[in-house]
């Protein structure tokens, strides 16, 4: 005599991520269990998050793999060229810097807010700065040799600079 079992297999869809982009931050739109961002079809070292600062001009893709184990990739998205520096007139140094950089302007008055991004787009420090008018020290001796993205936001634009820290 044969025995016959019903069973029913679950099918589940794969994810279908898509990224989007404020400035150069930038958001997958699924809540998955693992996230990988690649940028120019290359993995990106330690890019495991939801969202990613894209220091890099290039196209960005995020791999997902959702709660199910079905894994999903997304379309490409372009980054453009870091944002024109619509600030004139700031002046940060030294550069490279053992530790201390200043931030002036005589052009600018008024607050701003620094960011600070490492090379893998991690925001590392964040300041703000009450007058930009004076001359502002910026500590950054804890943070680890090497080159970082600085963003400095006024009310009126943005100015970006790569620093050095030895």
């Amino acid at each position: 005599q044969v025995k016959t079992k019903t069973g029913y297999i679950t099918v589940f869809a794969n994810p279908l991520p898509v990224i989007s982009a404020a400035d150069r931050l930038l958001t997958c739109n699924i809540n998955a269990a693992t996230y990988q961002w690649f940028l120019n079809n290359n993995p990106i070292a330690n890019a495991t998050q939801q969202t990613y600062n894209a220091i890099q001009d290039g196209n960005y893709t995020v791999s997902v793999v959702d709660a199910n184990g079905c894994n999903g990739l997304s379309a490409a998205i372009g980054i453009p060229v870091a944002p024109v520096n619509t600030i004139t007139g700031v002046q940060v140094f030294p550069i490279p810097s053992n530790g201390i950089i200043y931030i002036t302007s005589g052009d600018i008055k008024g607050t701003a807010r620094m960011k600070l991004y490492n090379s893998i787009g991690a925001l590392v420090m964040e300041r703000t700065i009450s007058d930009l008018s004076l001359k502002n020290e910026i500590n950054i001796s804890t943070l680890a040799a090497g080159v970082y993205e600085m963003k400095l936001f006024t009310e009126q634009s943005v100015f970006v600079r790569k620093i050095q820290r030895n």
